[in-house]
């Protein structure tokens, strides 16, 4: 297999979080699809740069271990439970993965508890419409959550995210399965001029990952995309939304509808806490009494955007914990 596909795919896999990738005394050592394959790189990926494995060590689900493997010699592969990645139900090489993961594709990503998640159905709806508007497909949900639960196998708890691949006959389905995550808080974000391309869709053709990267590297947790004259959008990873005295605003902009931030939205006004969209720039921030970021992973608190400190408004935070909390669990 050409070494340079592959690590085209374990980029394109890492920045998903899908994996981790780590460069150490001249190996690039990765870990995903029941597998580990250490292999001689240090000719062929710079120390630092985009692309590169060092940038993914931050993303430490675990640590691996560097495999003695001398440069002469194929890709030593060995079985690791960590990361469980399996396409269209069943186990696959890495051949496998890079013919699917090469392809143009797009996700969704859920919190497993006890064998069950929240907004199922709105994480199908995502599938469906990204299918027929990508692929011109439909989405068959049985066989997905059929493949769900395969590749959950009896963990009650994960990280479960559900990829399709356009493929020669019908989509593909990749389900990877990782150790569950909470999102931390406080949040500090750092704004970049940058909104995905087709933001409505939860799609791998995007760059913010890219900045991401730069936030975190100057101190921040996430960037925070933002449009022409400022416009906020969301968050590289999650909606963000803001808190005044009539409630919650969710900014009016080119963004992904987050299966969380859907579900607050159905939620919260029963709580007191009415919701509304309107146009947020960055120059209305430091007006706000606080500001939150929502996805699969929870709610939390923002209290730094750039160089502006926001206050950390706990009994807000509180609300929308209850509300994300009253939400049930469906069984896959």
């Amino acid at each position: 297999m050409d070494q340079r596909k592959l690590e085209n795919v374990l980029w394109r896999l890492a920045r998903k979080g899908d994996i981790q990738v780590r460069r150490e005394n001249g190996y690039i050592n990765w870990r995903g699809a029941q597998t580990r394959i250490s292999w001689f790189t240090s000719s062929r990926i710079p120390a630092t740069g985009h692309g590169s494995a060092a940038e993914w060590t931050d993303r430490a689900y675990f640590v691996p271990t560097v495999a003695d493997v001398p440069s002469t010699r194929r890709p030593a592969v060995v079985r690791s439970p960590t990361v469980r990645v399996e396409i269209n139900g069943e186990h696959v090489s890495a051949e496998a993965l890079w013919a699917t993961a090469s392809e143009l594709g797009h996700f969704t990503a859920m919190q497993i508890r006890g064998g069950k998640s929240r907004g199922l159905t709105l994480h199908l709806d995502r599938l469906e419409a990204a299918n027929r508007e990508l692929f011109g497909a439909g989405l068959d949900r049985d066989r997905v959550r059929q493949f769900m639960r395969h590749a959950l196998g009896d963990a009650d708890e994960a990280s479960l995210r559900v990829y399709v691949f356009e493929s020669e006959n019908d989509p593909a389905v990749m389900v990877t399965v990782r150790p569950p995550a909470e999102v931390s808080t406080p949040q500090r974000l750092r704004s970049v001029e940058y909104q995905r391309p087709l933001s409505h869709v939860k799609h791998l053709a995007t760059g913010q990952g890219f900045y991401t990267r730069l936030a975190r590297g100057d101190g921040f947790d996430d960037a925070l995309l933002t449009g022409s004259g400022g416009v906020v959008s969301e968050t590289a990873i999650a909606n963000i939304c803001f808190a005044d005295d009539a409630g919650v605003v969710w900014p009016d902009a080119p963004q992904l509808e987050g299966i969380t931030m859907q579900l607050l939205q159905r939620v919260l006004p029963d709580l007191g806490m009415p919701c509304r969209r309107a146009p947020v720039r960055l120059e209305d921030v430091p007006r706000f009494a606080g500001a939150f970021v929502t996805n699969a992973r929870g709610v939390a608190a923002v209290t730094r955007v750039d160089g502006t400190e926001l206050p950390f408004d706990a009994a807000r935070l509180a609300v929308l914990r209850k509300a994300y909390d009253s939400v049930p669990w469906d069984s896959i």
